[in-house]
């Protein structure tokens, strides 16, 4: 299984390209529709397209076709997250789907739709009339479709993998000023999912939290805390032990622990350090440590995963001591 948007690939550079001539005739598309097999999603949508109606039989196919593919992505890459629990694959195949596939194939959409002129005014049904320059019309319609089920798959994959990322998220208005570079048309074809109504069981067993320690002993984790704390002041040792910190980073509940660790560094060099420990933990998440309650920074206010996503920097304080320490 892979994340390539094949159907939509042929849409815009292979067989299916709308503007070629072998795709002109309507009449082609009118046995070709029943071929399309609709699909549901196996999770609960948050949105759902909403496009103008289509006006003949090119482009109910290409409709029916692009909104299956839409959905039929959106569950392969669901299954991709619920199949692999690996969390270094699994931000391959977030960042690779939204920072490379999805984007790279807007700007072209962009960049046809500026070059081609397929100003969406001309599928406007209060604007135009579809009897004049059908072709044209169809075309127009077909890739701003596309354009949209893009969107829509973005949007989705962005909250399939949401626990990932620590950026703000993208919402549908975003695109046209970053990827498009397109003014925000006045209608917006994304409207909200009718949503499942699911029964909340009596009792609920709150979520675990735990930062999910991959080695089999504390030796080198006790190692690096030493160091840091002893080079760059990484915990207070007035208020903190070596033992509260490991206790916290490896326990497989953290609702179970009270240990406050308190800082005696920077939070941007904190927040460093997090992201150097990582490779040994599965979850050591910024929600997670904003979760546990248990992180005060030098100044003894509580860390919040905001805080530390406003602190990032590639080059705090004694960086090379820090780098060092880890190798």
């Amino acid at each position: 299984m892979n994340n390539e948007l094949v159907i939509f690939d042929q849409i815009l550079y292979g067989d299916l390209i709308p503007w070629h001539d072998e795709n002109k005739p309507d009449e082609k598309f009118s046995s070709m529709i029943g071929e399309v097999k609709k699909t549901e999603y196996n999770f609960q949508p948050l949105n759902e397209i909403s496009f103008q109606r289509t006006f003949n039989q090119k482009t109910k196919y290409y409709h029916k076709l692009i909104l299956t593919e839409s959905i039929a992505y959106c569950n392969k890459i669901h299954q991709l997250i619920n199949e692999d629990k690996n969390i270094k694959l699994q931000k391959y195949w977030r960042n690779d789907t939204l920072n490379k596939k999805i984007p790279s194939r807007l700007k072209d959409i962009g960049k046809i739709v500026k070059d081609r002129k397929y100003d969406i005014d001309y599928i406007n049904p209060k604007k135009a009339s579809f009897e004049i320059d059908s072709d044209y019309k169809t075309e127009t319609y077909i890739l701003h479709l596309l354009k949209v089920a893009l969107i829509h798959i973005y949007l989705k994959v962005q909250e399939l993998y949401k626990f990932l990322q620590d950026d703000d998220l993208l919402i549908e208005e975003d695109f046209y000023t970053q990827f498009l570079h397109e003014p925000i048309p006045e209608t917006l074809f994304l409207k909200a999912a009718p949503q499942t109504i699911v029964v909340k069981p009596k009792e609920v067993k709150p979520k675990k939290i735990t930062f999910g320690y991959n080695e089999t002993t504390t030796d080198k984790l006790r190692s690096i805390c030493r160091l840091l704390t002893l080079k760059v002041d990484f915990i207070d040792e007035d208020q903190t032990s070596e033992d509260d910190f490991i206790e916290v980073m490896t326990s497989k509940d953290i609702a179970t622990i009270n240990n406050k660790i308190h800082l005696g560094c920077e939070t941007t060099q904190f927040r460093y350090i997090v992201d150097k420990f990582r490779p040994y933990f599965s979850s050591l998440t910024l929600s997670n440590i904003e979760k546990s309650k248990l992180f005060y920074s030098k100044n003894g206010v509580v860390i919040t995963a905001s805080n530390l996503s406003r602190n990032k920097h590639h080059d705090p304080k004694e960086k090379t001591t820090i780098d060092n320490i880890f190798k």
